[in-house]
């Protein structure tokens, strides 16, 4: 793969990102990873890299480890479910020892509503309440 960083391309990690420049050509993946993606440059700017080069499906980043399809949706619904998401209060504590309930348990809260609508299938709750960890 010439023109991509090799063993031998001098790399820089910035927070949790690796970074490296190839025959004036930058790329950057996740640390831990292992492809690489161009960067491209807003030209108006000399900042950080804007977009990568080529449409990213974010389904396939190393980002989505594990992702859960838990109903097609019209653009009504779409509404309908962020409308749901923003309503929910999200847990709240005031220190460690009074939580009660983490973000696994708002999510669980906010598809059993989109259930209640029938906008996502009852299975798909019994599937998130059997993933729920520990408080």
């Amino acid at each position: 793969m010439s023109g991509y960083p090799s063993s031998s391309s001098v790399i820089r990690t910035i927070g949790r990102r690796e970074v490296c420049e190839v025959n004036g050509r930058k790329f950057s993946r996740r640390f831990g990873t292992q492809e690489w993606t161009e960067l491209a440059y807003d030209q108006a700017s000399s900042q950080a890299p804007a977009l990568p080069s080529r449409p990213v499906n974010i389904v396939h980043s190393a980002s989505f480890l594990n992702i859960y399809h838990l109903a097609v949706l019209t653009e009504q619904q779409e509404m309908v479910v962020k409308q749901i998401a923003e309503q929910e209060l999200p847990p709240r504590a005031a220190n460690r020892q009074s939580v009660k309930e983490n973000c696994q348990g708002w999510t669980v809260r906010v598809i059993s509503n989109l259930v209640r609508l029938r906008i996502v299938p009852a299975a798909k709750l019994q599937m998130a309440r059997s993933m729920l960890q520990p408080v």
